[in-house]
């Protein structure tokens, strides 16, 4: 997940969305901005943006506006539900086709 969040605000950050169309040079290498960011900074309470401030200057950015720290929230939600609906609609399918009546599913992490 943090790969496609990457990809996105890379993508924001050349159409000048965020960041002031500047893309700091960690954020242009693949993998480095990690899942567990994506978690940290939804974790974090709505319009809070001190750990989403803290991460952004792992990779530069210095002094992110508060648009910039919104938009970067947003993303990370919307790839974090996307991909759960995707997972969900997996799992069905899998149960779908196992077609029994006993099924239990786990789900750590």
């Amino acid at each position: 997940m943090g790969e496609i969040v990457r990809l996105v605000l890379v993508e924001l950050a050349n159409n000048c969305w965020i960041f002031k169309g500047k893309i700091p040079l960690r954020l242009r290498i693949r993998n480095e901005f990690l899942t567990k960011y994506v978690s940290e900074i939804e974790a974090q309470y709505p319009r809070a943006h001190s750990i989403t401030k803290l991460i952004l200057s792992e990779f530069g950015i210095l002094n992110p506006s508060i648009d910039d720290c919104e938009i970067v929230r947003y993303v990370c939600e919307s790839v974090s539900t996307r991909s759960a609906r995707f997972l969900g609609s997996v799992v069905a399918a899998l149960i779908l086709r196992i077609n029994d009546d006993d099924i239990t599913i786990g789900v750590d992490g």
